[in-house]
């Protein structure tokens, strides 16, 4: 199974950029996408993706804010809309497929990057997410969880690790609950294939070289639970730059079932 996810940040300027040609390219079975920004109705109405997607989304209350998505080349049992915290789903932070023998998850965590009422508001989203992650960790069916995490872990997920330790997104209180995570048996995908690569996937658009010069933070994951299987190998494209994000394409040792 390969499942792809990306950060749009907007899925009109995605477009523009060649989003639909990049996944004819990759043809993931799953597509995960954060900050799509863009009403399903419309997206349907005007881009009309091919027949074989299936798709589910959940838009924010506020138009032109936030947005998730899956889409899959496999109808889904169910589509779930919330992890059960209100304000996070009245955001449009969280939609999930669930298939036979598996559950996938489209998160967009929140940034604290704006001031403290958001990062109080990105605190509260993980201490919600913390007993929901261990429920599922175990559960009778595998889970993945894709998304914008908005935490680089470790000193390996960021650049300058020393300059950015006091800000929001390598906090030692959001690093410290991605190591909780990761003992409480959730692992994530990409270092259980490279454990000690430097390799980012944000690159600030503040900086005209950030993406050339590779300064940038990795702050987007797939998260497996216990059963979900071994992934075979992972890419971080930096090309076609479809958005500041880039994707995260994963190929797993199972099937879409």
């Amino acid at each position: 199974m390969k499942v792809a996810t990306l950060n749009c940040n907007g899925f009109r300027a995605c477009v523009r950029k060649g989003f639909f040609d990049w996944l004819e390219g990759v043809n993931p079975d799953i597509l995960c996408l954060q900050e799509v920004r863009f009403a399903q109705e419309g997206l349907v109405g005007q881009f009309k993706p091919a027949d074989k997607w299936h798709w589910a989304q959940v838009d924010a209350e506020k138009a032109g804010y936030s947005s998730v998505a899956i889409w899959s080349q496999r109808k889904p049992v169910a589509v779930h809309r919330t992890i059960g915290l209100d304000w996070a789903d009245k955001e449009g932070r969280v939609v999930g497929m669930e298939f036979d023998s598996c559950i996938v998850w489209s998160m967009y965590f929140p940034s604290g990057t704006s001031g403290q009422h958001r990062q109080d508001l990105k605190d509260d989203f993980l201490k919600h997410l913390t007993p929901w992650m261990a429920k599922h960790v175990e559960g009778d069916k595998a889970v993945l969880i894709c998304g914008d995490v908005n935490i680089a872990h470790t000193a390996l997920d960021i650049f300058h690790d020393k300059a950015n330790a006091k800000k929001s997104g390598f906090l030692p209180h959001e690093r410290q609950w991605m190591t909780d995570v990761v003992e409480s048996g959730w692992r994530d995908a990409l270092r259980i294939v490279h454990p000690t690569m430097e390799i980012y996937s944000w690159w600030s658009n503040r900086s005209k070289t950030a993406r050339e010069k590779n300064v940038g933070w990795r702050i987007d994951y797939q998260l497996m639970s216990k059963k979900w299987g071994a992934p075979i190998s992972v890419e971080i494209p930096k090309e076609p730059k479809l958005s500041d994000h880039a994707p995260i394409i994963i190929e797993y040792d199972m099937a879409l079932q």
